[in-house]
């Protein structure tokens, strides 16, 4: 049996976004034979950060459901983990999910895998958050409509056969909520483009701009579609900071400003990655 080491460092700026995005492209792109096993080296010596627990677990649903062979190394011992069958990184005695983020144990934190909009997960997440935050009418009823259909469309428009992950933390020596909506499935852009055929010329930047303008990636009947919109709403009222990464394309929003942008390397799937500060406590 061969090995074949896959690098796996902790996203911490958006520069190391990209670079998890290649590795995890890289192994999407190879299957393996069936005597290979893939081994992962993680680098997060002192914290795994939401969007790279999303990216990780979301890659190893998929490798599991392709029932191609992986472990990891290097996990650091403040990485409590437990037994789920339908979740998590795996190693050699079955699948695993991380519950503990870092060796900060202040922060509450959630990791869950999905394929609907589950209304317990939602409100789970909604409750355990909302209250940290302050400044917004309405906010626990906007986080609902958001995070449902956030997740929705993950079950809508992504074909990701494994779903996506929800993952979040809040990080109470920083007063800043992280968390993150992942899926490995065809990304923003190219949903759009079987939607509206005048999408099929521009390129991803533009497109995955396109989502975030209210109703465009939900039914056209209805003009129902308004999860990226109402987080981008809610993200900038906060005074927070979201990016979308999908295909070969990023969009941030950031202090009332939107900043669309080509990205060489493809994710392949949708990564929203979103940071609210919190309430000083």
């Amino acid at each position: 049996m061969s090995q074949r080491v896959v690098h796996l460092r902790n996203i911490e700026d958006i520069t190391s976004m990209i670079e998890c995005a290649s590795e995890v492209g890289n192994v999407l792109a190879c299957t393996p034979a069936s005597n290979d096993i893939i081994l992962f080296d993680i680098d997060a010596s002192s914290d795994c950060s939401p969007a790279f627990l999303a990216i990780t677990n979301c890659l190893a649903a998929r490798l599991r459901a392709a029932n191609i062979s992986f472990d990891a190394r290097n996990i650091p011992d403040w990485m409590t983990i437990r037994d789920d069958i339908s979740m998590g990184i795996t190693g050699n005695n079955g699948p695993r999910i991380i519950r503990q983020f870092s060796n900060d144990e202040s922060g509450t934190s959630i990791l869950a895998r999905f394929k609907n909009a589950d209304s317990e997960l939602i409100g789970q997440f909604v409750s355990l958050f909302s209250p940290l935050l302050a400044g917004l009418p309405n906010l626990y009823e906007k986080m609902e409509i958001a995070m449902g259909e956030l997740m929705d469309n993950v079950f809508a428009h992504s074909e990701s056969p494994e779903g996506g992950f929800l993952v979040g933390k809040h990080y109470t020596h920083l007063n800043m909520l992280r968390f993150e909506v992942c899926d490995l499935g065809i990304s923003i852009p190219s949903h759009l483009r079987r939607m509206e055929p005048a999408y099929l010329n521009q390129p991803d930047e533009v497109v995955l701009s396109e989502a975030f303008v209210l109703g465009v990636s939900g039914n056209k009947a209805t003009r129902f579609g308004s999860g990226l919109p109402t987080v981008s709403d809610i993200t900038t009222r906060l005074g927070g900071h979201l990016v979308a990464y999908s295909g070969n394309a990023l969009y941030e929003v950031q202090s009332d400003m939107s900043h669309p942008m080509h990205i060489e390397t493809r994710f392949p799937g949708t990564l929203i990655s979103i940071e609210w500060p919190t309430v000083r406590g």
